[in-house]
């Protein structure tokens, strides 16, 4: 049930990082948690290469100077029409573009910046981004666009784009969007070795998102620059994690110049750039242990942790450092978010099923799997909806359904503490 969170006890994570002085990090170039995590140096070692992201968002422009050296392949047609029913193209070069170019750009863009600026830096450069457009803003609806023709085998525009991320050999699948996507692909794609990750939604309240919510999905929720749980990103007990989502870097609405956006969209473009850094540097580690590595490594405790998930942050910060200085092939395959309780399904069975699919059709997975699914899983600690602001350690849209792009605004914040850790709707 949604419920909007009232003010609460500041909560400190165990070893939750206090930064020099008790001063939270300038957000001035909107990139500020590219150089606290220290990404520079951690691209010596790792930069994504041998990793292929799939992105289902909006349109995108690829022409944006981030994009045009960047391993980018685009999926044309889109998956939606004009007012007349013909295939609209994947590329937009303004505001049907924005939010999807702002969203590949911080996964794998160059740095390299419109007239001379300072660029997007991506978090994992070297991976290999498949973008396929399948939603469209509100601005492009009223035109008499949209989505909602169905597809060969009748399937949705947001089904389709799964479907052919998932048969096109992707690692991971990104969605910073509310997709409205069935079940049983979700299924399909944990079976297969395939790591979902999707934002949680930008509304404030105890309530995660779909896809975000499905089991076996990584969901993301949004910190910012002082290191407290963003005011408008949604809590649940399918929270898996949180990432930087706030006072980011994004594209203006012509994509013609830069300015200071928030959303959930970016953290879990952040969360994929990340999981893509740590398995191209243990590319022997299944999905699975890329999934454990994550878990076990939150926070900025700098030694490896049992995983402990809680409905305000999830298993806590990601912490790409303190992945890189672990090895997940010490750990088992099985998948950290699967859980026996998760209602939203698929359910444990349906997975396990797919899976049976997949070995009975011969098809192969994208990385080792056993036929163990589920693990720590306990029941979430229960809350009682209240906003929690935590202090998080950190190693390293226009439309319903657009999560990421929108003018930081002044939050009114209900926080108690400043040494305190804890994402799809974006105001325009």
């Amino acid at each position: 049930m949604r419920g909007v969170r009232s003010a609460g006890v500041a909560v400190v994570l165990a070893g939750a990082l206090v930064l020099s002085g008790g001063q939270a990090a300038s957000a001035s170039s909107g990139d500020w948690y590219y150089d606290d995590g220290g990404f520079e140096e951690i691209h010596e070692r790792a930069d994504g290469s041998g990793i292929r992201i799939a992105v289902l968002d909006t349109q995108i422009n690829p022409t944006a100077p981030e994009l045009a050296e960047a391993n980018l392949n685009v999926r044309e047609d889109s998956y939606c029409w004009d007012a007349d029913m013909n295939p609209l193209p994947a590329t937009a070069t303004g505001d049907p573009g924005v939010h999807a170019t702002s969203m590949i750009a911080m996964i794998s863009g160059t740095g390299d910046g419109i007239n001379g600026q300072p660029g997007i830096r991506g978090i994992a450069p070297g991976a290999e981004v498949d973008h396929y457009a399948a939603m469209l803003p509100d601005s492009a609806k009223l035109n008499g666009e949209n989505c909602a023709k169905a597809h060969e085998d009748g399937l949705s525009a947001s089904n389709a784009a799964f479907r052919d991320a998932l048969e096109s050999g992707a690692n991971i699948i990104s969605i910073s969007a509310w997709l409205t996507i069935d079940s049983d692909w979700i299924a399909r794609a944990v079976a297969a070795g395939v790591i979902v990750v999707a934002a949680v939604g930008n509304e404030g309240i105890q309530w995660i998102a779909h896809p975000a919510s499905y089991n076996g999905v990584v969901a993301v929720g949004s910190y910012g620059p002082e290191y407290l749980v963003s005011e408008f990103s949604n809590t649940g007990k399918e929270l898996g994690v949180v990432a930087p989502g706030e006072g980011v870097r994004s594209y203006t609405t012509a994509i013609d110049g830069y300015k200071e956006s928030q959303g959930t969209s970016y953290s879990a473009a952040y969360v994929s750039g990340a999981l893509a850094l740590a398995w191209s540097a243990f590319p022997d580690a299944s999905s699975n242990q890329i999934l454990q590595l994550l878990v076990h490594n939150t926070g900025s405790q700098g030694a490896t942790h049992e995983p402990v998930r809680d409905q305000e942050v999830g298993y806590g910060s990601l912490n790409i450092k303190a992945m890189l200085s672990d090895d997940p092939n010490n750990y088992e395959h099985e998948h950290p978010f699967v859980t026996e309780d998760n209602t939203e399904g698929p359910s444990v069975f349906e997975i396990e099923e797919a899976r049976d699919d997949l070995i009975d059709q011969s098809v192969p997975t994208v990385s080792p799997t056993t036929s163990t699914v589920v693990a720590n899983d306990a029941e979430p600690q229960s809350g009682d909806g209240s906003k929690t602001a935590v202090y998080i350690g950190v190693g390293v849209g226009v439309a319903i359904l657009v999560f990421g792009v929108t003018l930081a605004v002044i939050l009114v914040r209900r926080r108690q503490s400043v040494s305190s850790s804890a994402m799809i709707q974006e105001k325009q």
